[in-house]
């Protein structure tokens, strides 16, 4: 689901399914004659994975009686695993018009609407879903997710806890059950929960990341020179790292870490999107900031403050009734501007929201191109972990957590790239992640494991393996390098006939990564 995918393991697999359906186009069957034909050859479809597959299917059947809802309750499916929202809510609610007590469509549309932000509609769909079908695991735990999502973590709890009573093997619903737990501030039985997750699943990087944050709390907690502080945890990231108060929740997206709280009130965003466009100087940044704010807010009490150990300068932004919009506070650190900003209503930050500030501490750099002249046609990147060269022409985008996607132009490629913390042994991290691919693929088959060590002497393995997928044979090349209890992965995945240049160039990336901590 949504918000509880991992980087390895079924993060993993999506990454690559999602790949696998921008390169490879569908391959039909042998046309069958009737609409109840065409429902069981989308089933099948779906069963295989085959998502674009399912819905051309599903839309035959459709064509010939638009009156099956199975067909419209399976092409919602098949949407919403392609990510196509919005339409896969279209689809559930055709199904839902038709058959208005078939529990599946139902919890089709509540999972497209999780993911269309629309939470509170979302949780009624899953409540009926589970009024039709109490049976239905993924049901109880979609509607825990919702539930800890709006903030109602005790039955968020009771909800992941139905979903473990039919299905003790759900890594999922453990995962919701340990969040609700660390929320309601049960810590001891939260990490009992991760640590389940774990035995179910030693490639869960949410539960590895929660444990390390709950380890954290307690080293807070049990620290007396840290005791007044109680009521804050830390966040730590891979960009920053920043004690907030335990009331409060975390939200993510591509442009923003958003830390909110009602008991006491308290609100701090720290943005991300201005961290990707160049500025030559603070100055530089703060005059195109303010200029974007000028013609709709009025901005004042402009005053030198400090984040950390840092100086800073702090605006005061007000609607033009003169209602605090916000206050943002923005410092100037490893040549880029930071920004973070709260969700105003007073011209004062609370006593939290100036805790917030002191604490907060970068300890990496979102990814950073450097050209160096003494380099033949590369670029290098530079993060606060390591460091690699790549081809100049080509593009490199920089997401959350360290992120990385390859635009190799004129190419059928894609190249993505990320790094986990992790202290799982790595021979035995790589066993569970073959068996998670070979779970995960049809006609999976591994053509080539090799293990290696990089030239700074930590160990490596390049596995590569070949899938069917939309009917075309694919082949996934999977770097990874292990080195102070984090793996770094580099994965190509490319048609067959793709010429063995891009895997070369591929190879060399990974061959000059050099670790920096």
């Amino acid at each position: 689901m949504g918000n509880m995918n991992t980087k390895i393991g079924y993060y993993y697999m999506l990454m690559v399914l999602f790949t696998l359906i921008f390169l490879f186009p569908c391959i039909s069957a042998d046309t069958p004659h009737t609409a109840q034909e065409w429902i069981d050859i989308a089933y099948d479809r779906f069963s295989d994975k085959d998502y674009s597959g399912t819905i051309d299917a599903a839309d035959k059947a459709i064509q010939i009686d638009p009156s099956l809802e199975r067909a419209w309750n399976i092409k919602s499916a098949a949407l919403r695993n392609l990510k196509q929202f919005d339409d896969a809510l279209k689809a559930a609610e055709e199904a839902i018009a038709l058959n208005n007590s078939y529990s599946a469509p139902w919890y089709n549309k509540a999972e497209s609407l999780m993911n269309l932000g629309q939470e509170e509609d979302a949780l009624l769909a899953y409540e009926r879903a589970t009024e039709l079908n109490d049976k239905h695991v993924s049901s109880w735990v979609g509607k825990s997710w919702a539930l800890n999502t709006l903030g109602y973590f005790e039955k968020g709890l009771e909800a992941a806890d139905k979903a473990i009573a039919l299905d003790p093997n759900n890594e999922f619903a453990w995962n919701n059950k340990g969040l609700a737990l660390k929320l309601m501030g049960n810590y001891e039985k939260a990490k009992e929960a991760y640590e389940m997750v774990l035995q179910l699943n030693p490639l869960n990087t949410n539960a590895l990341s929660q444990l390390q944050n709950l380890s954290i709390t307690d080293q807070i907690k049990d620290s007396p020179t840290e005791s007044i502080n109680q009521k804050y945890q830390v966040y730590k990231g891979s960009l920053f790292t920043v004690e907030y108060p335990k009331s409060a929740q975390i939200t993510g997206s591509e442009s923003s870490i958003k830390f909110k709280g009602d008991n006491p009130p308290f609100s701090m965003t720290v943005g991300l999107v201005q961290r990707s466009v160049s500025y030559s100087s603070l100055d530089d940044f703060i005059d195109s900031w303010t200029r974007s704010f000028a013609l709709i807010y009025d901005i004042s009490n402009i005053s030198d403050v400090f984040v950390g150990e840092i100086p800073a300068k702090q605006f005061t932004i007000k609607n033009k009734d003169g209602e605090v919009v916000m206050i943002s506070t923005i410092f100037w650190e490893n040549n880029i501007p930071n920004i973070i900003s709260n969700g105003g209503g007073s011209e004062l930050l609370t006593e939290e929201e100036q805790h917030f500030l002191k604490t907060y501490k970068n300890i990496g750099i979102p990814g950073e191109e450097i050209r160096d002249p003494f380099l033949n046609n590369k670029k290098i990147f530079s993060d606060s972990k390591y460091t690699f060269e790549y081809p100049e022409e080509w593009s490199l985008s920089i997401g959350n957590d360290s992120e990385f996607t390859f635009d190799v132009p004129d190419r059928n490629v894609k190249i993505n790239g990320y790094y986990i913390e992790t202290p799982v042994d790595f021979s035995q991290y790589m066993e569970v992640f073959k068996q998670k691919m070979d779970k995960g693929f049809k006609d999976f088959k591994i053509i080539k494991d090799t293990p290696g060590v990089s030239k700074e002497g930590y160990p490596t393995r390049i596995v590569e393996f070949s899938c069917i997928y939309n009917g075309a044979i694919t082949n996934t090349r999977t770097y990874v390098l292990s080195a102070n209890n984090t793996f770094y992965f580099l994965i190509i995945t490319y048609r067959t006939n793709e010429s063995s240049d891009i895997r070369e160039l591929t190879d060399e990336i990974f061959t000059s990564y050099m670790i920096t901590k």
